[in-house]
């Protein structure tokens, strides 16, 4: 199933869990924490007012400590952000304080925390490459971003059972609900058969390229599901090309000297249509005057 756009996806999904649920195919739910990128840059994530009570810091390089009395951070740890009068720092999960690393910002990575339900039955998809190893085990199963599971169960200790055994831990939080895709997260997937919806919200996102890669994904088969065909009929008419700034700025140059030189050739063409009609006024007369001085003769 694909959508255009992330919040058409997620009503979908939940019309087909609802739907799935009634017919016993998704056991009882369990709540689970999932992390999403926010898609900051370094300058972002170097502003301390972007920062807010919530988020949730994972540092993937080692961090030293950014002040006295304090630990730093060792790759894979995780602290979410607090707040209070003194000002915004993080709060590790062994209770202790740490200061914002503002200044190291390209070694963690910022997200948001949100409780999702998972069940038995249910299909999950993998946010973020890593290796996913639960206590007690010596070794783990990778895990790549994009990758799609089927829950199996869970454990006494409340890990994620998937199939072919793996054990997703309960505190992983890179993952998400894998029932719809968005048409940017399909590409290079190929499937027997696809489901396209475009309602009327997301049609600000669609136009040729988006609906190209959607209906290109199935070998089979592609239904498409829409509110209005007229609508969805004009925005495909849109081309999806984005021009970069130098893409951009090489246009207006082109159309800019294009002006220039049509505006120029204007001038030079009713220059000449006036010199023109000067000097045939000028032979008009002086051949008037040569007639007089004839006749007077």
């Amino acid at each position: 199933m694909i959508a255009p756009t992330k919040a058409e996806g997620q009503k979908l999904t939940d019309e087909l869990r609802a739907a799935l649920k009634e017919r016993g195919a998704i056991g009882q739910e369990r709540e689970f924490i999932a992390r999403r990128s926010t898609g900051w840059t370094d300058a972002q994530k170097g502003d301390v007012r972007n920062y807010e009570p919530g988020l949730v810091v994972e540092v993937h390089q080692n961090i030293k400590a950014a002040g006295r009395g304090q630990k730093g951070f060792v790759r894979g740890e995780k602290a979410v952000v607090a707040q209070d009068d003194g000002g915004v720092y993080l709060q590790k999960t062994d209770g202790a304080r740490a200061t914002l690393p503002l200044g190291q910002t390209d070694r963690f990575e910022v997200y948001r925390a949100g409780a999702i339900a998972i069940g038995r039955g249910d299909r999950i998809r993998i946010t973020k490459n890593g290796d996913a190893k639960v206590e007690g085990q010596t070794k783990g199963a990778r895990l790549n971003n994009g990758d799609i599971f089927t829950v199996e169960g869970f454990t006494k200790e409340g890990d994620i059972r998937l199939e072919n055994g793996k054990l997703l831990p309960k505190d992983w939080g890179h993952m998400q609900l894998g029932y719809v895709d968005t048409s940017y997260a399909s590409q290079g997937k190929t499937v027997d058969r696809v489901f396209i919806a475009t309602g009327s919200e997301s049609l600000p996102a669609t136009n040729q390229q988006q609906w190209y890669v959607s209906v290109s994904r199935g070998r089979e088969m592609a239904k498409v599901y829409v509110d209005s065909k007229e609508d969805v009929r004009d925005a495909i008419a849109r081309a999806g090309e984005r021009l970069s700034a130098v893409e951009l700025t090489r246009a207006r140059l082109a159309n800019n000297w294009r002006q220039r030189f049509s505006q120029s050739f204007e001038r030079n063409r009713i220059g000449r249509f006036l010199k023109n009609r000067a000097n045939a006024i000028a032979d008009y007369w002086k051949e008037r005057g040569r007639q007089k001085d004839v006749s007077y003769a």
